[in-house]
């Protein structure tokens, strides 16, 4: 079986004094995507951020690999494997491809060395099969390319779940069976998707 990558227990989430999550319950496996789906404002995304730290719970129980945490900030959640993705890029759109893999730690250090990060950078994006020049400026790339190259950084700073907030419902048919490809190799390497959408693409 599996392990465990995110368990939610009897969460409750206030936000100005009012209840958004009254005893919610969510759970998440190595290689799962599961779908939250629902109307605006119903709390999906206050769900999510109780997981990557830009909602973080106000009582109930978070696991995360097993391990009970409490998530308070997107740091926190970076740092637990959690990496939530939306419209907007979390990209520097003046930056390189190259450059934006630099922020950030892994093992609690940076690169160090221009050579050998560049490598590592072109190494992921090829283990993922994304085909883009790691000298382009973020701000040249389609939505897709962006969000390719958010999944690859996030690969390799040591994700674990990606949370996915309606963000690829609008793609265009060939560009969403990338995107989904890119799904299905993650799902096969035992990483986790927590997908919110808004409407249903038939």
């Amino acid at each position: 079986m599996n392990k465990e990558l995110l368990r939610m227990e009897h969460i409750v989430t206030m936000i100005s004094s009012r209840k958004i999550l009254d005893q919610a319950r969510l759970n998440l496996f190595e290689g799962e995507i599961i779908g939250i789906a629902g109307l605006n404002s119903a709390g999906k995304t206050i769900l999510a951020g109780g997981v990557c730290g830009s909602s973080p719970i106000t009582s109930g129980i978070l696991y995360i690999s097993e391990e009970r945490m409490q998530i308070d900030s997107i740091e926190a959640g970076r740092k637990a494997g959690v990496y939530y993705f939306s419209e907007k890029s979390s990209l520097i759109s003046n930056f390189t491809i190259w450059e934006n893999f630099l922020l950030g730690t892994k093992g609690g250090h940076h690169f160090i060395n221009k050579k050998i990060s560049k490598k590592q950078c072109q190494e992921m994006l090829e283990l993922l099969g994304i085909t883009v020049d790691i000298d382009e400026k973020v701000f040249l790339l389609s939505f897709k390319e962006k969000l390719l190259v958010e999944m690859a950084r996030a690969v390799y700073y040591e994700a674990k779940i990606f949370i996915l907030d309606d963000i690829i419902s609008d793609l265009p048919p060939a560009a969403l069976e990338e995107v989904r490809h890119i799904f299905r190799m993650l799902c096969s390497l035992l990483f986790g998707f927590f997908w919110i959408v808004n409407s249903f693409r038939h």
